[in-house]
């Protein structure tokens, strides 16, 4: 009874890492992190200076609002292409305060946000060091490591069912 029951839960175990292996291709399609146009005419601009900002993942058609963050302002609307794809053209307000800002593109139905950094100097001051901003809202924290994660549960997985079979050989033949 004891060696059915083992059997079972080590093919239960040797299908579920089977069916890893071929699911493995779909989440292995390159699509992580995700193709990115999000970008800005320029990361760094002055005051008064006209500048533009990119973005996908709306609807197509879709309203897509561009508003300044830290100091809030309206910077202006454009409609998406039909690829979800949406570029605003802006001018920074000759008032806005030097610092780093936030473009905030927001899709007016789908609700699909993106924001982008950028950083404003006084006009005729020196821009400050560049931004490590990639333009991304969230930073790629995960990998492309399918094959490899699944392979290390397989293999697991036999090593624990070959010890649990040595050992309950032994102490089978212990007892007899």
């Amino acid at each position: 009874m004891r060696r059915t029951r083992l059997v079972a839960s080590l093919a239960v175990a040797s299908a579920a890492s089977a069916s890893l292996l071929f699911a493995a291709p779909a989440l292995a399609d390159n699509s992580y992190p995700p193709t990115d146009c999000t970008s800005m005419g320029s990361t760094q601009t002055t005051d008064g200076s006209a500048d533009s900002g990119t973005a996908c993942g709306f609807d197509p058609g879709e309203n897509v609002r561009a508003d300044g963050a830290s100091v809030p302002v309206f910077l202006g609307s454009t409609i998406a292409s039909a690829s979800g794809r949406a570029t605003v053209h802006f001018t920074i307000p000759a008032d806005f305060p030097a610092g780093l800002h936030h473009l905030i593109m927001t899709g007016q139905t789908s609700g699909h946000t993106v924001i982008q950094a950028f950083t404003v100097t006084a006009a005729g001051a020196s821009a400050p060091a560049s931004s490590s901003s990639s333009g991304s809202s969230l930073p790629f924290t995960g990998g492309n490591d399918v094959w490899q994660m699944t392979l290390a549960g397989v293999v697991l997985v036999g090593v624990g069912g070959s010890l649990l079979v040595v050992r309950r050989r032994r102490t089978h033949a212990a007892a007899v």
